[in-house]
This record gives C-alpha cells, structure tokens and sequence, in this order.
C-alpha cells in the first residue's frame, strides 16, 4: 500500500553535516514533496545533545506524541 503522506526529516546537524550519510534517501524526500529541516548552522557536527534538541523540534511539529519505550541511563 501506498501512503500519500509527505516526510520531514529533521536533522540533529547542519545541511552540509548530514548524518547518517544517506544522501539518496534525504533527495527522495525532497523530490516526494516532503522537507528536511535542520536548526543548526551548515557546518554543524551532529553530537549526542544535539538529537536531543533535535527531539524538541519533533515535538513541537507533531500533533501527537506516543512514548512506546525508553531506556533509563
């Protein structure tokens, strides 16, 4: 089955940083009409704190949140 939906790929890293390196997936998304969106400078590094703050964005754009699991450190 075939979804109609659009995707948006929000990065933990700058737009010339892109990690995981899958540039081929981030094209398909932007030919499908989706985004990908980052908050961070080009050059950026992703870091661990940074998928965290990228966590932040995820939320705010969702309409709902559904926690299904997470590890205590």
């Amino acid at each position: 089955m075939q979804e109609k939906g659009k995707t948006i790929a929000i990065l933990g890293c700058g737009l010339r940083q892109i990690f995981p390196k899958n540039e081929g997936l981030y094209q398909q998304i932007i030919e499908k009409g989706g985004l990908v969106i980052t908050e961070y400078a080009p050059n950026v590094k992703a870091k661990s704190e940074s998928f965290l703050e990228r966590n932040r964005t995820v939320s705010g754009l969702s309409l709902r949140i559904l926690v299904i699991e997470v590890a205590y450190k």
